[in-house]
């Protein structure tokens, strides 16, 4: 999976992700004080998933763009640094097909909502072949 993990996520996630295969471009690696209109273009135009724990990304979607990216929105922060990567690692292992969708991750579930007209990556993917 193609992902672009906002500056506020930590290191640890990063590397588990890429250790499990995916391809991801890291903000505060190579586009640090960006904003999140300059990230969310990024994803939308490179087909990546947004991985943040800023919910201002799902408000952007709200906007109707087309071709919304997916938003992986993490609130784990009353577990260790470990346990998140895992957990990350392990969800977008198991889901499948969350373009045009917010994926809000708790410790104790996860809440995932359409945006409006959110044909997300995978029509992105289409209309660039």
């Amino acid at each position: 999976m193609r992902i672009v993990a906002d500056e506020n996520r930590d290191r640890m996630i990063v590397v588990a992700l890429r250790e499990a295969g995916h391809d991801v471009l890291s903000v505060r690696e190579s586009e640090k004080g960006r904003d999140d209109a300059y990230i969310f273009d990024l994803a939308r135009t490179e087909c990546r998933v947004v991985l943040t724990s800023d919910l201002d990304f799902g408000r952007l979607c709200e906007h109707q763009f087309p071709h919304p990216p997916a938003i992986v929105v993490m609130h784990l922060d009353r577990i260790s640094r470990h346990t998140r990567a895992k957990r990350i690692v392990e969800l977008l292992r198991v889901v499948s097909n969350i373009d045009g969708h917010l994926l809000i991750v708790e410790p104790s579930r996860i809440r995932i909502r359409a945006f409006p007209g959110g044909l997300g990556i995978e029509s992105c993917k289409a209309e660039r072949s």
